[in-house]
């Protein structure tokens, strides 16, 4: 299984649940058949939290997988050796979070559907009626509020008013964004498309940081690939300790980059104090080497202004 996969899933889950829910006709619509639309709602969600399962199974168990064959073939090339019991499955915790984080996303779809369910048989009564009742149902009970009251203020008729609560409902329906995480609406396949990205990069560095404990490697460097991004710019090229009691690094756990925003393409490599030294002075090579090419064409360009002053 692919990471791609995961949004397909859901695409295809709120593609099910926006064709039950734009089935709804107001002036058939009762308990029983909000009841039905409930049931398969919430075989839906059912097949969803398989799909999760099975997701962070598969596609994570692999990034996990191949983070710990890339990490020890880095661990081998710094001479280090495995000094603790193996650890059974690198980028375990990660996929666990994973799978909580996609089941809270699946429960949240569940509620919304029935938050939905309860305005549409509200609507479904004042289409029938024209009746602009007293109901609080948050920023769509609001809505219908003031839909019914058009209707009695101008005096229109059932169907006028079914046809916007139609429309209202459908606009609703359509936004796709069913998963309510902290306050804040999310389309179904966006959502999963983020979460994808960002517990694959968990997973992978999960899966490094377990390798070098086994390894008893404290060090490790965050990737440096330009990034626009302010948030984590801060982190590029920096090396960090695993363990926080390196007397020159500061830890990892309390750098914030484990925290960093979804979506973040950063990743962890395995370092050691020999290599970082190593590496410096190679740049400090470099350095003098670019130095003495530039010292060297300067020197031909004044040698040439001065044959042609002659």
């Amino acid at each position: 299984m692919k990471q791609g996969d995961l949004e397909r899933f859901y695409r295809e889950a709120g593609r099910s649940l926006r064709s039950d829910l734009l089935s709804i006709r107001l002036d058939k619509f009762n308990e029983d058949e909000a009841d039905m639309i409930r049931r398969q709602a919430g075989l839906t969600v059912a097949g969803l939290h398989l799909a999760a399962e099975k997701w962070t199974g598969s596609a994570l168990k692999n990034m996990a997988e191949k983070a710990k064959n890339r990490t020890r073939v880095a661990l081998e090339i710094l001479g280090r050796k495995p000094k603790r019991p193996e650890i059974t499955e690198p980028g375990y915790n990660a996929r666990m979070k994973a799978l909580e984080t996609l089941i809270k996303a699946n429960n949240s779809i569940m509620a919304n559907v029935d938050k939905y369910l309860s305005v549409a048989l509200v609507a479904s009564h004042r289409a029938r009626t024209v009746q602009a009742q007293e109901f609080r149902y948050d920023e769509a009970a609001a809505e219908l509020d003031a839909i019914a009251l058009e209707a009695l203020l101008k005096e229109k008729s059932r169907g006028w008013l079914s046809k916007q609560i139609i429309e209202f409902l459908r606009s609703l329906i359509e936004a796709d964004e069913f998963i309510e995480i902290n306050g804040r609406m999310y389309k179904m396949s966006k959502y999963a498309k983020m979460v994808a990205r960002t517990e694959m990069k968990h997973t992978q560095d999960d899966a490094t940081n377990d390798l070098c404990k086994q390894y008893e490697n404290d060090l490790v460097q965050i990737s440096d690939h330009g990034c626009d991004c302010d948030e984590c710019e801060k982190f590029e090229g920096n090396i960090y300790s695993l363990s926080g009691n390196h007397p020159k690094y500061s830890a990892l756990a309390d750098s914030g980059y484990l925290d960093v925003h979804p979506n973040c393409r950063h990743s962890e490599t395995p370092t050691s104090e020999e290599a970082i030294t190593v590496l410096e002075r190679h740049r400090r090579g470099e350095s003098t080497l670019r130095r003495t090419i530039r010292e060297e064409k300067e020197r031909k360009a004044r040698e040439g202004l001065g044959a042609q002053g002659t």
